[in-house]
């Protein structure tokens, strides 16, 4: 299913935010195309999109709560009584099988930030060595301002260094020059500010969800 370019910034919260007009880069905003869009938004949903894509790596995780699935297997994937899931933060179990039973939560597995729990009453005595099959909901439930602003920041510095040609600083008629911070600067701050969001980690404390 292909993503939201817009998930977490629309297209006119990103313009209100840019020092640029669709005329500085010889781009079309008047006329729309068969998508419904112009040219000029479809480059920002282009580059809202990629620079989104950016951050998710950056944090390992989603900023809006996603379902997700996958087949986990006890002999590889548990640690005792532990499931540890793979995209964190866990928000809801919705199903939970093994062989081909489902197991119910609050009454055989617990929830955790990172993990599902198999209980003391539980329908199994441990985790099967063969596949686990899991449906589970994670992500946070809003965007943090750090990250709406590093979004803002990544697709500044995109179109900046496309009005520059990819330069790094060009001379102006004044005979004084204006310079553009080189990508990697901006990427790695950028990195730093949305860090602090990464999901827990297994291995590093939990809670009951």
């Amino acid at each position: 299913m292909p993503s939201d370019p817009e998930r977490y910034l629309s297209v006119g919260d990103l313009e209100d935010e840019l020092p640029f007009s669709p005329s500085a880069f010889d781009v079309d905003n008047t006329e729309t195309n068969a998508d419904g869009n112009t040219d000029w938004d479809n480059l920002l949903q282009r580059l809202l999109d990629e620079e989104s894509d950016r951050i998710e790596q950056m944090a390992s995780t989603l900023f809006v709560q996603t379902e997700t699935s996958a087949t986990l297997y006890g002999d590889e994937d548990t640690v005792g009584d532990d499931l540890p899931l793979p995209d964190r933060p866990v928000v809801d179990v919705a199903s939970i099988g093994v062989d081909g039973d489902p197991l119910e939560v609050g009454t055989d597995v617990r929830v955790r930030e990172t993990h599902v729990e198999l209980l003391d009453d539980a329908a199994i005595y441990s985790w099967p060595d063969g596949p686990i099959e899991v449906t589970w909901t994670y992500g946070y439930d809003a965007v943090p301002g750090d990250v709406r602003d590093g979004l803002v920041r990544l697709v500044r510095s995109r179109l900046e260094r496309i009005q520059s040609d990819g330069l790094e600083s060009e001379g102006l008629p004044t005979g004084q020059s204006a310079s553009y911070r080189p990508p990697e600067e901006i990427v790695a701050a950028v990195a730093d500010d949305v860090g602090g969001y990464s999901p827990p980690s297994y291995f590093g404390g939990t809670m009951v969800i």
